[in-house]
């Protein structure tokens, strides 16, 4: 009887202890994000090195896999210049002269610009019919690593003497990392612009 007695009051004690100290509770795991700092210290050491792609094979698996991150395109934003109004929508000017460019710029997820691609269009017209025009683009490479072909394609539809000058042109970037790996990447941005001969213009673009 005794002995059931102490039995009891052992439980009993043991039970007043679990609800007077606290039970130890897993910690949570810690939430991982980019390591943009090492990123950039690690591209930073590249782009001082002589043959930074020699450099970029020589570094560790865990640092190349960071690099590539930080050099990879997340997503390409688009201006456009000179217009106020909505594409389709500007007032007609008659006669005159005008230029618009797209603005294409890369940006990997920290929004760093890696690369930037313009596409010009100038032109004249008196109202009724082109009197002039001028197309060309400007490439810039912000990233190393980063390489621009040039453009791959253009083509023109209309001119001088017609009511409209439509320009399509497109170019070629790629992340060339070595010679083993070669270059990966390759971005095709373009930008398709008419301009009317009264000043109306519109614009589109795409490839990545």
């Amino acid at each position: 009887m005794r002995s059931l007695w102490r039995r009891r009051t052992a439980l009993l004690v043991f039970a007043l202890f679990l609800a007077v100290v606290p039970m130890p509770v897993a910690a949570a795991k810690p939430v991982t994000t980019a390591p943009r700092e090492r990123a950039e210290r690690i591209v930073a050491v590249l782009a001082q090195a002589g043959d930074p792609a020699q450099a970029f094979q020589q570094l560790a698996p865990a640092e190349r896999r960071l690099a590539l991150d930080y050099l990879t395109v997340a997503q390409v934003i688009t201006a456009e210049s000179s217009s106020s109004a909505q594409s389709g929508a500007v007032i007609p000017l008659a006669g005159g002269c005008w230029q618009r460019h797209v603005w294409l710029r890369a940006v990997n997820v920290f929004n760093v610009t890696l690369w930037e691609y313009r596409v010009y269009l100038y032109w004249c017209g008196n109202g009724s019919s082109v009197t002039y025009y001028s197309t060309w683009s400007q490439a810039t490479v912000r990233q190393l690593l980063w390489q621009y072909f040039g453009d791959i394609a253009q083509n023109t539809i209309g001119g001088v003497g017609y009511n409209l000058v439509r320009h399509f042109r497109q170019g070629h970037f790629a992340l060339c990392v070595t010679a083993q790996y070669g270059c990966i990447g390759h971005v095709y941005p373009w930008a398709d612009q008419t301009g009317y001969a009264d000043g109306r213009y519109l614009f589109s673009y795409g490839g990545y």
